[in-house]
């Protein structure tokens, strides 16, 4: 698990968010202020958005995406699954929308069944429906079937906190294990808690954070560390982890950051650290550039009142040697 210092290294604080209250001519207030709907989870199959194989040409990643065909303003638990029945589900990500009032999200993470992304995002303090994309990253290995390759990924979900700006990490074993990506999920009553973190604060360690916005709403964030045994019986995972990229300091912050050649992108995180009232994330999508560079990019706002702040975004990878 690595050294107390070097863990506490990896990670940054984030601003704390101010209370506010404002007045009904600052703002038209949302009608969503009470808990999220327990709707029962939505399923979906996404369509292929690309696939990618490492040096080896042992492991595949291929990503799915699957845009609602509904605009609302609060979206729970909306999962989609791999279209490809030998793949288990080991990332993912979502997109809700930046304007003109924008939505955050609340929730990014694998279901228990390991063959889907289950994902959550709501307007804040401002009507806004809107049409949600979700993305799912399957993972195949040649030479291992479904179950066994199953049977070699680890899934932590140990890290919880509870406040008005709460932070959790979860984490694998650093003896044998490699980390392949992580999500997080908010639990909230009232106004509700943002998403502000999902992303490796260490070798083999995933940080989720989240914050209540304008207006005081307590509740508590959990993280979901991902990862994969290093020793298999078709060969040794060799990992990648990318420097973070960093945005420019802005009222609406990105950074994309991409995986090296010769490796698979298993996941990728990202985190907005902000000042003022603060931003929030609305936006983890994994993707492939103009030049065939596996990516993932990271897109944060502030929301009703004015905030700046800068996004740092990371992609894991992993080849096998």
């Amino acid at each position: 698990m690595g050294s107390r210092s070097a863990r506490r290294s990896w990670i940054v604080v984030l601003a704390a968010a101010v209370g506010l209250v404002l007045t009904p001519a600052r703002f038209t207030p949302s009608t969503a202020v009470a808990a999220a709907p327990s709707a029962p989870t939505a399923s979906a199959g996404g369509s292929q958005l690309y696939t990618a194989h490492d040096a080896s040409g042992r492991v595949t990643v291929t990503v799915f995406r699957n845009t609602s065909s509904d605009a609302r303003e609060i979206w729970t638990d909306q999962e989609i699954t791999v279209g490809d029945d030998a793949m288990v589900a080991i990332g993912g990500g979502a997109t809700a929308v930046e304007f003109p009032a924008g939505a955050l999200l609340t929730a990014s993470y694998p279901n228990d069944s390991r063959t889907g992304w289950i994902v959550s995002a709501k307007d804040h303090a401002i009507k806004q429906e809107y049409r949600l994309t979700t993305y799912v990253i399957g993972l195949k290995i040649a030479g291992m079937t479904r179950d066994e390759l199953k049977n070699y990924l680890v899934y932590h979900d140990e890290g919880r906190a509870y406040g008005s700006t709460p932070s959790a990490a979860s984490h694998l074993d650093s003896n044998t294990d490699v980390l392949l990506g992580g999500g997080f999920r908010t639990f909230w009553n009232g106004w509700g808690q943002l998403a502000t973190g999902s992303y490796p604060s260490g070798p083999v360690e995933w940080t989720a954070s989240s914050k209540d916005h304008l207006h005081a709403s307590p509740g508590t964030v959990q993280s979901w560390a991902i990862g994969i045994k290093r020793n298999l019986p078709v060969g040794t995972i060799d990992p990648y982890v990318s420097r973070p990229a960093a945005s420019q300091r802005s009222n609406h912050p990105s950074s994309t950051a991409r995986v090296e050649p010769g490796f698979v992108m298993t996941g990728g995180g990202g985190k907005v650290a902000s000042d003022g009232q603060g931003c929030a994330l609305w936006s983890l999508d994994p993707s492939i550039d103009n030049s065939g560079y596996q990516t993932f990019s990271v897109r944060a706002k502030d929301h009703a009142e004015p905030g700046t702040g800068i996004t740092w975004a990371w992609t894991m990878g992993i080849r096998l040697v």
